[in-house]
């Protein structure tokens, strides 16, 4: 119960400096449904949503990585991030 209670709490917290942000930086609504379908009040699930299908890659030989490619993000994608003050590289480190 604890646990489900701290998720509930890390997800009002996200959409409340989404919001924030975007009342800040004067911003009406951001795409985060289907079909760039705009949102004035995003939920924490639709922003989640919108980097489902972000990868990244990597070629390994002999346990060592050789390279790595990562997705490329989006306009609507790098919007979230920085109202979130995630930085791009902040957000690929996190994937490695």
């Amino acid at each position: 119960m604890f646990g489900f209670f701290i998720a509930l709490v890390v997800q009002a917290l996200i959409e409340r400096e989404v919001r924030n942000k975007m009342k800040e930086n004067k911003i009406e609504a951001i795409r985060v449904y289907p079909e760039q379908r705009e949102a004035n009040h995003p939920t924490t699930s639709k922003i989640i949503d919108r980097f489902e299908n972000i990868s990244t890659y990597k070629i390994i030989d002999n346990s060592k990585i050789v390279e790595t490619f990562k997705d490329s993000l989006n306009d609507d994608q790098k919007l979230i991030l920085s109202l979130l003050n995630i930085e791009e590289n902040k957000y690929w480190s996190s994937a490695e």
